[in-house]
């Protein structure tokens, strides 16, 4: 599990030792519904500076961001405990626990969150994980690409957000991918003066390959035409025909 150090170290974010704990409550969306197969979580930023952090917990599968942080994350849990209404996960260095019931003032998140990453300390708020019926601001995880399994490392190959402006941004492995491309309801638009390429920021990743397939993906989005949603399963149709399937993280 050093990979996960490595990678929790190359971000900006570690300079700070804590940040805020569970103020905010997510909107309610009516139509949205709660997948308790699942456990999600945030992690609140620095106001005006970071953007805040956010996971989910599936089986012995974590997937998460650090506030502010380049790229999504993904390890095997290490271990569990269990002390009373806390449940303690070990990821290599990372301790995250959970306090059930201990966020007070967020219905949608009710368990208290605290990931302890010597010296560092986040705190957040956590619960089942809400499916929401609609795509915007919904994040997925690349898992074929051509009908090839993508790679299954310390990070997503590439990830895909469908951004409430309209437009859609992710990452390449550890890098923050974003263009000027557009989503609309079931196709994608090129715009004329999007990007010939997207733009992403530049993190030495560990695990080379994994970025290759995240750049394929990448690369084959300025050919994107159509998009169809299954629950939390997400189908990409290209120019070409072929497609890239892609899991729902959040």
């Amino acid at each position: 599990m050093n990979i996960v150090r490595v990678s929790l170290k190359s971000t900006a974010v570690l300079g700070a030792a804590m940040l805020g704990a569970c103020s905010s409550q997510p909107a309610a969306d009516p139509s949205a519904q709660l997948d308790r197969t699942t456990y999600q979580f945030d992690m609140p930023g620095q106001p005006g500076r970071t953007r805040n952090g956010r996971g989910i917990i599936s089986g012995d599968r974590i997937t998460f961001r650090t506030p502010g942080s380049a790229g999504w994350f993904q390890a095997t849990i290490d271990a569990r405990q269990e002390n009373g209404t806390a449940r303690t996960h070990r990821i290599g260095d990372m301790v995250l626990t959970i306090e059930a019931g201990d966020c007070s003032g967020n219905a949608a998140r009710p368990d208290r969150l605290t990931t302890s990453y010597p010296p560092h300390l986040y705190r957040g708020c956590g619960g089942p994980r809400i499916m929401p019926a609609a795509i915007a601001g919904t994040t997925w995880a690349l898992r074929e690409l051509d009908r090839q399994r993508a790679p299954d490392g310390p990070y997503p190959a590439a990830t895909l957000t469908f951004r409430e402006s309209g437009t859609f941004g992710g990452t390449n492995a550890c890098n923050d991918v974003g263009g000027g491309s557009r989503w609309h309801r079931g196709w994608f638009e090129r715009p004329a003066d999007a990007y010939a390429v997207p733009l992403s920021t530049v993190i030495g990743c560990p695990e080379p390959s994994i970025g290759e397939v995240g750049a394929k993906f990448w690369s084959r989005m300025r050919q994107a035409r159509t998009w169809a949603r299954d629950g939390g399963t997400l189908w990409i149709t290209f120019a070409d025909g072929s497609r890239a399937g892609l899991e729902l993280i959040l």
